[in-house]
C-alpha cells in the first residue's frame, strides 16, 4: 500500500499503480484534470475523494502535457498527437492537429491568450496552432513550425529537444532546450536556433 505524505490527503487512486501512474496533470477551478500511462484522462473535483472519472481515453498514447483555455482542454499525447477536449462532455476528445510521429513527441502546450496554442516536441520544433481551426477532419499537421533547430536532431535522447515553451504577451516565446541530457538554456523569441549554439549555451533571441 502507499504510504500518505505528512501534509497530503488522499484525493483517489487508479488501481494499478504501474500502468496507472499518473503522466501529466493540470488544475483548473473547480477541475483537475490527469492523465495515466495506461492512457485514461481522468477528471476530478480537487475538494472531493473518490470523485475522478474518465472524461476519455487515448488507449496506449497517454498524456504528456496539458493546456487549458478558450473553453477547451487541450491535451499532448505521446504519438504526437494533439487532443481538444470539452471539459464537460465524456468521449468527445477530437483530433486537434498531428505535431509529431513516434519518436518524436509533444513535450509541452502553452496557449497565449489570443487564439493561438504553442506546442513543443521532442525533437526542437515549437509550432503554433490557431484553437479555432482544426487541422483538417483527421487532424493532419499544418501547423507552422515557428522555432526549430536547423540539423543535428535524431530523436528523443540523441540531439536536442524543448523541454518546455511558455507563451508569452510580448509575440514570442519562452523556452527551455535540452542537449542530449545536459541544459542548453532558456531562450526568447521565434526564430531559427542552431543546436550548435544552444549546446554551447550561447543564448539568441
Amino acid at each position: 500500500s502507499l504510504t500518505q505524505p505528512a501534509g497530503c490527503s488522499y484525493l483517489d487512486n487508479p488501481g494499478n499503480k504501474k500502468s496507472d501512474a499518473a503522466t501529466a496533470m493540470i488544475a483548473v477551478p473547480d477541475h483537475l484534470f490527469v492523465g495515466l500511462k495506461s492512457g485514461i484522462l481522468w477528471t476530478c473535483s480537487p475538494t472531493s475523494t473518490d470523485s475522478c472519472t474518465t472524461l476519455d481515453n487515448s488507449g496506449s498514447n497517454y498524456a504528456t502535457s496539458f493546456a487549458y483555455g478558450d473553453g477547451y482542454l487541450w491535451v499532448g499525447l505521446s504519438n504526437g498527437l494533439l487532443w481538444r477536449c470539452d471539459p464537460d462532455t465524456k468521449s468527445a476528445c477530437t483530433n486537434w492537429a498531428t505535431i509529431a510521429s513516434y519518436p518524436e513527441f509533444i513535450g509541452s502546450l502553452s496557449l497565449d491568450g489570443s487564439g493561438n496554442i504553442y506546442v513543443s516536441t521532442s525533437t526542437g520544433k515549437i509550432q503554433e496552432c490557431s484553437t479555432s481551426t482544426q487541422y483538417g477532419s483527421n487532424g493532419a499537421n499544418s501547423c507552422p513550425v515557428v522555432v526549430s533547430a536547423t540539423s543535428g536532431l535524431d530523436g528523443p535522447g540523441s540531439g536536442l529537444n524543448v523541454t518546455q515553451v511558455i507563451a508569452a504577451g510580448e509575440g514570442g516565446v519562452f523556452s527551455s532546450w535540452n542537449c542530449s541530457g545536459s541544459s542548453g538554456g532558456v531562450y526568447f523569441g521565434t526564430s531559427i536556433i542552431s543546436p550548435n549554439s544552444v549546446c554551447s549555451g550561447d543564448r539568441k533571441s
